[in-house]
């Protein structure tokens, strides 16, 4: 079994490792991550039915705060909570799940790989 990749590591992760993880995550759980905050559902890093948003799945259980739900990943940069490293491809995996149809990620995700010139790793 591959390590996980956390904050801890991801300075040290390659892009396609990011990518590898996010994606696998995304395809396994195959829905998305969702919190009721003030009464409307919102997409979240930890959701209350304990799935991880592609975000998410990069955050350990020990890493992992409360205080950062409703926060984006530029936020939480900015805020030197996280690791500058792969935010941009980081935001556009997030942009994914928050945005698009469970439906059409492996198309998506299949696409984004391709204009990141990396590698696709799943059948």
């Amino acid at each position: 079994m591959e390590p996980m990749i956390t904050l801890k590591t991801l300075p040290q992760a390659t892009e396609q490792e990011v990518f590898d993880q996010v994606t696998k995550h995304l395809l396994e759980q195959n829905k998305k991550s969702m919190k009721r905050i003030d009464g409307k559902d919102t997409c979240s890093y930890r959701g209350d039915d304990g799935l991880k948003c592609a975000a998410g799945c990069l955050i350990a259980d020990d890493e992992y705060n409360p205080k950062i739900e409703n926060c984006s990943w530029d936020c939480l940069e900015e805020r030197g909570g996280i690791p500058a490293e792969h935010a941009r491809l980081i935001e556009l995996l997030q942009h994914i799940h928050d945005s698009k149809d469970v439906g059409r990620w492996r198309g998506l995700l299949r696409a984004l790989c391709e204009e990141e010139q990396l590698t696709w790793n799943f059948q």
